[in-house]
């Protein structure tokens, strides 16, 4: 899978799944998410950062090289409407670790209407 750029939008409170195909077996792959408020803003500064293992979520398939990365509705409850920035790097374990980004974009967080 090549890096490229894109766009979502989500409603805040929502759940965003991504899923992620490779050619090969992924066991131990991880991806991590990261978003951002500007690109220039350090990891640190991350508004939403977290780590995902292949095969942590019930739907993936290791074997086949199918995962899935999901932005949970308590985490996205808690982003104010607004453009961020997000990108997506797979880490394969190694000396160096094998890093590569997969995908960097805007996502677009709305107001919900529906609340409590």
């Amino acid at each position: 899978m090549s890096s490229t750029e894109t766009r979502f939008k989500i409603y805040r409170g929502d759940t965003k799944k991504w899923r992620w195909e490779f050619p090969y077996d992924i066991t131990g792959v991880q991806v991590d998410f990261t978003l951002k408020k500007c690109t220039d803003d350090l990891d640190l500064d991350a508004v939403v950062q977290f780590s995902t293992i292949a095969g942590s979520d019930t739907n993936d398939d290791v074997v086949n090289g199918v995962m899935y990365i999901t932005l949970p509705s308590d985490v996205s409850a808690t982003l104010s409407p607004a453009e961020y920035y997000f990108g997506f790097q797979k880490t394969v374990t190694g000396t160096p670790p094998e890093i590569t980004t997969l995908l960097v974009g805007i996502l677009e967080v709305e107001a919900d209407i529906l609340q409590g």
